[in-house]
């Protein structure tokens, strides 16, 4: 079944590294920063792995791969086995760990393991509803060959769905959304009058006095012109889509809307202590939020984060701040609130993320 499920997983964008081990195979994909490991073993029948080899076996995956320079790595194992009971023993504490049962052509997730692991789920149960229809018969040249004949007598439309789903998948839709969102409600602005900027603009005693503090979320989509817009929504894009790819798109939506709220706060706190009247509007808080979070993952890449580089994001972020400081009606506070949020936010989520993997392979 390994060869059947290597040739399956190439033709999903995977790459094979073969082994010297009998029954164990490598399968990976890079993704933007990081690289998604796939360690395939198939067990031969009274033939089992210790759990230190097993370990061993690990260790020697990931040295193999940060030799590389890859950046962060993801792995999950997979037993492929017809004797679930005895294979689990390497589970037992592993949460990045899935079996395949070969006689019933199932895959087992157990109560502690990880639900799903970037899409692997809905491709392994895929590959097995075709293994379990007599998609791979034994005896082909290629299971690669296979699969996409099989594909080609009377699959095309579950691949166009397939497609679909994957176009779907990689879209930065959050971030069209808010870019739409933004620009629906300058228009409408623009339409409209002031009414939209008299109740929704930043105004620190309203949000303080009058208990208004829906403000702090209508001023980041309000714009005073074409040009401040545009500004705004291509960093936006630029920015967001790398980072919702990095975070996922709730990571992501979360990450953007507490930094603007950071920023309002800030500029909030500014507008009350130097006793200004004059309101902020703009995306632009959330916005240096998302690239002090980018600044963050270029530290944690130690100075590199895909084609960023740590000289390349200090000068755009000098450049920025040096911009706001020379030029007139921009609310810096906001700029550095949200710039200090994102930052703070995103090594938060981190190192979270870095102590929940510390004891698994993820």
């Amino acid at each position: 079944m390994i060869e059947q499920l290597a040739g399956y997983m190439q033709s999903r964008c995977y790459q094979k590294m073969v082994t010297n081990v009998p029954g164990l195979i490598f399968l990976f994909r890079q993704e933007m920063q990081s690289v998604n490991v796939v360690i395939a073993m198939e067990y031969q029948e009274g033939v089992y792995l210790s759990p230190e080899q097993y370990r061993h076996m690990k260790q020697q995956m990931r040295a193999a791969f940060e030799n590389r320079g890859v950046g962060e790595l993801h792995a999950m194992a997979l037993m492929i086995t017809d004797d679930p009971e005895t294979a689990r023993v390497l589970c037992e504490e592993e949460r990045f760990c899935w079996l395949i049962d070969k006689r019933s052509a199932k895959l087992l997730i157990y109560e502690h393991q990880a639900v799903d692991f970037y899409g692997l789920k809905a491709m392994l149960e895929e590959f097995l509803t075709a293994w379990s229809d007599g998609f791979y018969e034994t005896g082909t040249d290629s299971s690669q060959a296979a699969w996409q004949g099989a594909e080609q007598d009377g699959a095309e439309g579950a691949r166009e769905k397939r497609s679909l789903r994957e176009t779907l998948r990689t879209m930065p839709i959050v971030t069209i959304l808010l870019v739409a969102a933004n620009s629906v409600v300058f228009l409408i602005c623009t339409w409209g009058g002031e009414v939209l900027y008299n109740k929704g603009e930043l105004l620190g005693r309203a949000v303080t006095e009058q208990g208004e503090y829906y403000r702090i979320i209508t001023s980041m989509f309000l714009h005073a012109d074409t040009g401040h817009l545009f500004g705004n929504m291509l960093m936006l894009y630029a920015v967001g889509a790398v980072l919702e790819q990095r975070f996922g798109r709730l990571g992501y939506m979360v990450l953007y809307f507490l930094s603007g709220i950071g920023a309002s706060a800030a500029s909030v706190w500014y507008q009350l202590r130097s006793g200004s009247l004059v309101g902020s509007i703009g995306a632009s808080g959330a916005v240096y939020g998302l690239v002090g979070a980018l600044l963050t993952l270029v530290i944690a890449g130690r100075g590199r984060f895909g084609s960023i580089t740590l000289g390349r994001i200090l000068l755009c972020i000098a450049y920025s701040l040096y911009s706001g400081l020379m030029a007139e009606h921009i609310d810096n506070a906001a700029h550095i609130g949200g710039f200090v949020c994102g930052f703070l936010l995103t090594a938060l989520l981190m190192l979270i993320k870095n102590e929940g993997r510390s004891s698994g392979l993820h």
